[in-house]
C-alpha cells in the first residue's frame, strides 16, 4: 500500500516539493538547535524561531517570495550570530581537540605534589644558595619539618602566601635587593614555596655575639621554637649557615649541600621515629 502511494506521488511529480519541504524543515531544525546550544541568547533564538515558522508556513502555502525573504533573514541571523560568538566557538573547538592530544611537558622544576624527589629539592636549594652566597644577597629560608611552622603567617598579616613550586630562579628573585619580598624569611613546605617576606618574632632572645645580624638571630630563634631547618646567607660576607634545634653552624660553599641534605634527612628520620612511637602508644 505504502509503495503504491509513493509510486503515485513520484509519478505525479509531487515528490519534489515534498522532499524540498522535508529537507528545509530538517535544516531549520538543526540550525535552531545549533544556535540555541552555542549562542545562548534567547533574543537570537526567538527571532530565528519566528522567521523559521514563517518560512515553513509560506513554503506550505507556496508563498515563494515570502519564503525567500524569510530564508535570507534566517541566513543573516545565523551568520551574524556565529561571527559575534566566534570566541566561544574557538574555545569549544580548542577544548575538544586538546582533550585528545596529550602534550608531554619538560620538567624544569618540582611538581607540587607528594611524594617528591628530595634529591632534586636539595639540588635546587644548593644552586640558589650558592648563587645568593656568591653575590652576597642576604637570604633566610626555613624548611618545615613536623611542626606547623606555617602558622606564623596564617593570620594574613605576616608575609605573602605564594604556594609556588620550588624553583632556583624564583628564590633568587625573591631575595634580590629591591624586590618587595626580599626582607624576611621564605617558608618552604615539602616541595613548595609556601610564603615569602615572613617576619619572625622574638629574635632578640637568640644569644649570639655582635658579628651576627638579624637574619642569623631570627634563624636561631625560630629553630628553638620549631623543628624547622633554616638556611641563612649573610648579606655582608656571603657566608652560609644552618640553624637547627637551637644550634647555628657555618658551612663552606663546598660543604653546604652535604650538610644540608644530612640535616634534612636526620630531621626526617627523627620525625618518623616520633610518629612510630606515637602510633604504638
Amino acid at each position: 500500500m505504502l509503495i503504491n502511494v509513493l509510486a503515485t506521488v513520484f509519478d505525479s511529480g509531487e515528490a519534489g516539493p515534498i522532499c524540498d519541504f522535508v529537507f528545509s524543515l530538517l535544516a531549520i531544525a538543526v540550525l535552531n538547535v545549533f544556535i540555541d546550544y552555542f549562542v545562548k541568547r534567547k533574543f537570537v533564538w526567538y527571532s530565528l524561531a519566528i522567521f523559521s515558522f514563517i518560512f515553513l508556513m509560506s513554503h506550505i502555502f507556496m508563498l515563494d517570495y515570502l519564503a525567500q525573504i524569510c530564508l535570507a533573514i534566517i541566513t543573516v541571523i545565523a551568520i551574524v550570530a556565529m561571527f559575534v560568538n566566534m570566541s566561544e566557538f574557538r574555545l569549544i573547538l580548542a577544548n575538544k581537540f586538546s582533550r585528545g592530544i596529550k602534550i608531554k611537558k619538560k620538567r624544569t622544576t618540582l611538581e607540587v605534589d607528594e611524594p617528591y624527589a628530595t634529591s632534586e629539592l636539595y639540588d635546587i636549594i644548593n644552586t640558589s644558595v650558592l648563587y645568593l652566597s656568591q653575590y652576597k644577597i642576604g637570604a633566610l629560608l626555613s624548611f618545615v619539618r613536623n611542626d606547623n611552622l606555617t602558622e606564623v603567617c596564617e593570620d594574613g598579616n605576616n608575609g605573602t602566601i605564594l604556594k609556588a613550586p620550588v624553583n632556583a630562579e624564583l628564590i633568587e628573585t625573591i631575595f634580590y635587593k629591591g624586590t618587595r619580598l626580599h626582607d624576611g624569611a621564605v617558608i618552604i613546605k615539602g616541595n613548595i614555596i609556601y610564603a615569602a617576606a615572613v617576619m619572625y618574632k622574638d629574635v632578640s632572645t637568640a644569644s649570639l655575639d655582635g658579628k651576627y645580624g638579624t637574619r642569623h638571630r631570627a634563624a636561631l630563634a625560630i629553630s628553638t621554637q620549631y623543628d624547622a631547618v633554616t638556611v641563612v646567607v649573610s648579606e655582608e660576607t656571603g657566608n652560609i649557615s644552618i640553624a637547627y634545634k637551637g644550634v647555628l653552624e657555618h658551612y663552606s660553599r663546598d660543604s653546604f649541600k652535604n650538610a644540608f641534605s644530612n640535616i634534612m634527612e636526620q630531621s626526617m628520620a627523627q620525625n618518623n621515629k616520633t610518629n612510630e612511637s606515637e602510633n604504638h602508644e
